[in-house]
């Protein structure tokens, strides 16, 4: 078998599942991605929808860089047939045999008496497997009789107020900024710019924005409803269609809502304004009260423009009867029945003799039911239509390993002329919480799990659809099963990602832990319900938290989670939610732990406390694994973050699992070993003369040099799967390495190197290949870095950075390295492609430079200047 030494990145996984409804089009295809050591032949494995040839020996793009020669293995959407020895699936270009195979940038906590207390020399900071999903957006496909388009590209923005009156239509925005969507208010550093706040967020970011977009609708779109969808609008949003207001949305930053402009779009161009307004607001949760987290402001999410005819499936989050609801009954191994509720608005002008059609598909298209309803609809009147499939026989149940979904195609029609189609997609299981454990498919499971803040470095909120991907796909990858969406409704467009690649999640409405004032409260109740209507229909979400953060249940929420879905429990109302930061304290009686460690223990990667967090989250597992009346756990949380509130530096707390950059910690690791199947090691110096390893194998032999130390079956005494191996090593080695033995055969190696003097910058791109959309960004991982290509994790070198092509470089520029590493972001310019280098610079060290790919434009977005539909 073949040995590779691999550098554990912040890896990405994606399992196989194909998008719909027009989510994830041609690029996210059913190739298992993987970590590890794998020897596949693959022509070509790219996942990000380019069509080279490249005659790859080994193109894994599994988040491994094992060190194979592959003819040329890049993922990056390069057309070219060269013969790079590049053999990892990053876009870098390096053939190092990765000297220290952690490639995360941290360095460690040990003790060594030299004056370099290293204990982790990653060579490869990178985190990429650019297993691009080439999302083709949310919209469905512009053609037939429901139109949905992107409309992120191309908006002028004016921070502040500007003079006159920029809603009018003829007004004169030709001195604003062009910018694309999802946008923040404006762009931050690491610490917030340095910024002096409390936990009320009394002054931070408390800003006013305006934006305006020009759509140009043909005569015949007129005929429809036509209507503008907001995914999220940071905080109080007042909307404006050609000079005329349509509308103001101040129930909470989070949730997703609509305005139909029918009456007031034109023939030709339309001027769309909107006011985005981030002060202060007693009356919008979760503002008004003390945070633990930033509320960036911003038109931060996705905007769509939706068109239909007048005979049509209304918005989900009008009325608990709305949208298109889809459960299932009498669910098991054996046979499982779909019940699907579509509500039609009629607004024809006249009853219409409304037909809806569904088809349910499998994820190969076959269809396997068909089902038919003929109502009568008055004018001005909604109907919900129910419909009930025959038992699906053997069904594909939806689960972390298996995460299958079916589809269901809505069709409606009046009389015989189609009116409207949509696409949505759904799985299949039954789970259960119990004072046992939970259950997923007549199957207990332990939930290990963290929670997950949406905000980034540098662009608060506004983050790129492919980037909440990557948070998905990392998160994935570290093994853990579920997620708490903290502290508030998180982007749909990652409630699909979690869908797609089999993570259960918890979601609760914008709060913290004050309650408001009552109108504070109603519009908490509204955002709550909100949520469940939009994200009802995602098989990930298992549980709707019903309460103020910890607060226990609230029974204003817990009503409405029970009126609105009463198929799901209701966290702290059903299921007890409670934090558990007494260490080696588990709750019982049925309870998810939904937070641990976190605050109590911070620790920022590299520091003397991140091996010691490490080991507190592997005793946090163990005592929930042997605690038999409790329902699973979740870390606080899964990065470091940017906040006021008891704060570890300036601006920011070190809870996470990995820290702001989203580089792994060791405690990553650790869930890794303990949660993953995919051979893997990770080497840990604990101390002057210990070493640990992080490894899911059946042994490990560790060496110094070319010396074995020991051959060693893994530490007992715990209920862990794969418990750690501890090894006693000199303190004077300067190299380890750590075989992993699957049935006594090498299956992957991890190595360790103390780092020399700084020598060199290595540049990677977390994604070879971004799209022209104007917001799309990759991560650029600049790594300070020795002459064998080991991170040195005490340079303090100021870097700056340079930019060519159709792009720009968002984030702090010069910067000072964090332990070894540091990141910005490289973003397309609207509707430019083509070629984009990245080149970092320090003085006394040879640069680094990495290229990305801009590619255009996938179907499904408003393009100015081109054929509407």
């Amino acid at each position: 078998m073949k040995r590779t030494i691999i550098a554990l990145t912040t890896v990405y996984l994606m399992l196989g599942c194909s998008g719909e409804s027009g989510k994830r089009g041609d690029g996210l295809d059913t190739d298992d991605s993987e970590i590890g050591s794998d020897t596949d032949t693959d022509t070509d494995t790219d996942t990000d929808g380019d069509t080279d040839t490249d005659s790859d020996t080994d193109s894994d793009s599994d988040g491994d860089t094992d060190s194979d020669s592959d003819t040329d293995s890049d993922s990056d959407g390069d057309t070219d047939s060269d013969t790079d020895t590049d053999s990892d699936s990053d876009g870098d270009t390096d053939t190092d045999s990765d000297s220290d195979a952690d490639s995360d940038g941290d360095m460690g906590s040990d003790s060594d008496t030299d004056a370099d207390s290293d204990t982790d020399t990653d060579s490869d900071a990178d985190t990429d497997t650019d297993t691009d999903t080439d999302t083709d957006t949310d919209a469905d496909p512009v053609s037939g009789p429901r139109i949905k388009l992107n409309i992120n590209p191309v908006w002028k923005y004016y921070l502040g107020a500007p003079a006159g009156s920029p809603q009018d239509a003829q007004y004169d925005d030709s001195s604003w900024e062009d910018i694309s969507l999802p946008h923040t208010l404006q762009e931050a550093t690491l610490n917030l710019n340095n910024a002096n706040d409390t936990n009320y967020q009394n002054s931070y970011h408390r800003l006013v924005g305006w934006y305006r977009k020009e759509l140009e609708l043909p005569a015949d779109a007129l005929s429809k409803k036509i209507f503008l969808e907001f995914q999220g609008v940071m905080q109080v949003a007042d909307v404006y269609v050609n000079g005329n207001k349509v509308g103001t949305h101040a129930v909470s930053g989070y949730d997703s809502f609509h305005y139909d402009i029918t009456d007031n779009a034109v023939e030709g161009t339309n001027i769309i304004a909107v006011r985005v307004d981030n002060s202060v607001n007693e009356n919008t949760p979760p503002d008004g009260q003390t945070k633990d987290f930033i509320l960036f402001g911003g038109l931060y999410r996705d905007v769509f423009l939706v068109m239909t005819e007048p005979l049509y499936i209304n918005f989900p989050w009008e009325d608990k009867n709305a949208g298109i609801r889809i459960t299932t009954s009498d669910v098991s191994n054996a046979s499982a029945t779909v019940h699907v509720e579509t509500t039609v608005r009629n607004v024809t002008g006249s009853s219409a003799d409304c037909t809806v059609t569904t088809e349910i598909k499998d994820m190969d298209g076959n269809t396997v039911e068909t089902l038919t309803s003929t109502e009568t609809i008055p004018n001005d009147q909604t109907l919900t239509i129910t419909q009930t499939a025959s038992p699906i026989s053997n069904p594909k149940l939806w689960s972390p390993d298996t995460p299958y979904l079916y589809k269901a195609e809505t069709t409606v029609s009046n009389g015989a002329a189609e009116t409207d189609r949509m696409v949505t997609r759904f799985g299949i299981r039954w789970f259960s919480f119990s004072n046992s454990g939970f259950t997923l498919n007549g199957k207990k499971i332990e939930l290990v799990g963290t929670n997950r803040h949406q905000t980034w470095p540098f662009v608060g909120n506004a983050v790129p659809n492919e980037i909440h991907r990557r948070d998905a796909e990392q998160l994935k990858a570290m093994g853990v099963n579920w997620l708490r969406l903290s502290h508030y409704p998180h982007d749909p467009e990652f409630l699909d990602d979690l869908d797609e690649l089999g993570m259960m999640a918890l979601e609760e409405g914008p709060t913290w832990m004050n309650e408001g004032n009552g109108t504070w409260m109603s519009n908490l109740e509204t955002s709550f319900r909100h949520m469940i209507r939009r994200d009802r229909n995602h098989p990930s979400i298992v549980i709707w938290n019903s309460c103020i953060n910890h607060q226990g249940c609230n029974r204003r929420l817990g009503d409405a989670a029970n009126e609105e879905d009463d198929t799901r429990p209701r966290g702290a109302c059903d299921v007890p939610t409670p934090m558990d930061f007494s260490h080696g304290t588990i709750s019982g009686g049925g309870a998810l732990t939904i937070e641990h460690t976190g605050h109590t223990f911070p620790a920022a990667r590299g520091s003397s406390g991140e091996y010691p967090v490490a080991v507190r989250h592997m005793e946090m597992t163990n005592a929930s694994y042997l605690k038999s009346d409790n329902n699973g756990l979740a870390t606080w949380c899964g990065y470091d973050y940017n906040t006021f509130h008891n704060t570890n530096e300036k601006n920011m707390v070190h809870h996470g699992v990995l820290d702001i950059m989203r580089i792994p910690k060791y405690s990553y690791y650790w869930h890794m070993s303990e949660l993953t199947d995919e051979p893997m090691a990770y080497i840990v110096r604990t101390s002057d003369r210990g070493a640990t390893v992080y490894s899911n194998c059946d042994q490990v032999s560790l060496y110094e040099g070319d010396t074995l130390v020991e051959t060693k079956s893994p530490d007992g005494g715990t209920a862990l799967n794969h418990p750690p191996f501890s090894f006693s090593v000199n303190g004077s080695a300067n190299h380890l390495r750590a075989d992993c033995l699957m049935g006594g055969t090498v299956s992957v190696q991890h190595e360790w190197r103390r780092p020399g003097t700084a020598a060199q910058l290595r540049v990677e791109a977390d994604r070879s290949t971004i799209y022209a959309d104007g917001s799309d960004f990759s991560r650029v991982i600049v790594s300070v870095v020795d002459a064998n290509g080991t991170v040195v994790s005490g340079a303090t070198d100021n870097i700056s950075f340079e930019i060519s092509g159709p792009g720009r470089l968002i984030g702090e520029n010069p910067v000072r390295p964090r332990v070894g590493n540091i990141i910005i972001l490289a973003a397309s310019d609207s509707l430019q492609t083509g070629a984009l280098t990245v080149t970092a610079n320090a003085s006394g060290l040879t640069s680094g430079s990495v290229d990305i790919t801009v590619k255009p434009i996938p179907k499904g977005y408003y393009i100015p200047g081109e054929t509407f539909q």
